[in-house]
Formats: C-alpha cells, sequence, structure tokens
C-alpha cells in the first residue's frame, strides 16, 4: 500500500456555471445528432472540466463507460451484476457469464450466512426470518398458505425444529402471567 493522500473529492458545486451550461449543452447536443458525418460537422469533445463535473454527477449504478465522441461518462443504468450498460457490452455473452459467475461465487457465503441465523437460538424473529427466506428459495419454490388458512393473510411456519427448548402451551403461558402478576402485587403491599 502506499503512503499517498488522496485528494478530496470534487463536488459539483465547485464548477463554475459555465462548465454546468456547457455540460448540458454538450449533452443536449449528443442526444439530437444521430449520423457521424452530422457529428463531425458539429460535435466536439468535451473539456476536461465538463468530464470532471460529469464523473462528480455520475450515480453509482450507472454505467462505467465514456462516450467515443465525446469522453463523457455513460449515464445509462448498469446491467444487473455488471459494470455497463447493454450498448456497452453488458449484453455480451463473457460479460454475461462474468456475472453469473460472480453471482454464484457469492451465494455460498451467503446461504452459509443464513443457515447460521437460522440455526442461534438468541433471537428467534432472525431464525424465523432465515428459515422462510431458505424456504422460499428452496427447490420448493415459495410457501402456499394451507387451504385451511383460506381467507387469513400470511403463512404460518412452526420454528420449533430451531432451538432445543421444549414447546410451551397458551395454557402454560398465561399461568406464568397470572403468577408473576400475581407475585408483582405481594411485593408492592
Amino acid at each position: 500500500m502506499s503512503d499517498e493522500i488522496l485528494p478530496a473529492p470534487i463536488m459539483p458545486d465547485a464548477f463554475p456555471s459555465e462548465v454546468h451550461e456547457s455540460l448540458v449543452a454538450l449533452r443536449r447536443l449528443t442526444r439530437t445528432v444521430k449520423s457521424t458525418e452530422e457529428w463531425r460537422a458539429v460535435g466536439r469533445r468535451a473539456t476536461e472540466e465538463e468530464i470532471a463535473l460529469a464523473e462528480t454527477l455520475r450515480k453509482p449504478h450507472h454505467c462505467t463507460a465514456h462516450s467515443q465522441r465525446t469522453g463523457l461518462p455513460c449515464e445509462q443504468k448498469r446491467m444487473r451484476g455488471q459494470m455497463v450498460c447493454n450498448r456497452h457490452g453488458g449484453t455480451a455473452p463473457a460479460a454475461v457469464a462474468a456475472a453469473k459467475r460472480r453471482y454464484l461465487e457469492q451465494m455460498d457465503p451467503t446461504i452459509s450466512r443464513i443457515i447460521q441465523l437460522r440455526d442461534q437460538s438468541e433471537h428467534l424473529p432472525t431464525a424465523l426470518k432465515a428459515a422462510e427466506h431458505l424456504i422460499e428459495r428452496g427447490p420448493l419454490g415459495p410457501l402456499r398458505p394451507h387451504s385451511h388458512d383460506v381467507g387469513k393473510s400470511g403463512v404460518t411456519v412452526n420454528i420449533g425444529f430451531l432451538t432445543d427448548q421444549p414447546k410451551i402451551d397458551l395454557i402454560d403461558v398465561e399461568a406464568m402471567e397470572v403468577e408473576s402478576s400475581g407475585a408483582d402485587e405481594e411485593v408492592d403491599d
């Protein structure tokens, strides 16, 4: 690693209004000119300031390619899993295969983490969500409500298998609540 200090990022407000206006005019020109011959007659390459301004205005989801005619960064959205849009090679078979490979490389650690969350017993709502996530994305597809649940929204999932704790009946819970509320009253007297 180098000990070089990186310059602070330049904000769009740091550029003069003339640069903003010329960038807008150049982008407008690129949208109206359609042929190479017409571009050679009226078009121009972007200045360093215009390119720098366009880079500061670039969004994280934008294509990373640049226009050959102007040198400005592309404003199209990236394709899913790609760094570029379809116009700049995102649909090329090699690019699609590389995106799929990167996605699959990320799946193993992700699924391992979801399984860890499912198996933990400290926070049962997290375990429930992790179990639902695995089931819905598994080979059987999304969960469907049972026929006896017609009219009810949502899905009932028994998570008793997630912990070693014994099942507690509602009657036991109510009895515990009554006992605890009675104990509180006795302490207050």
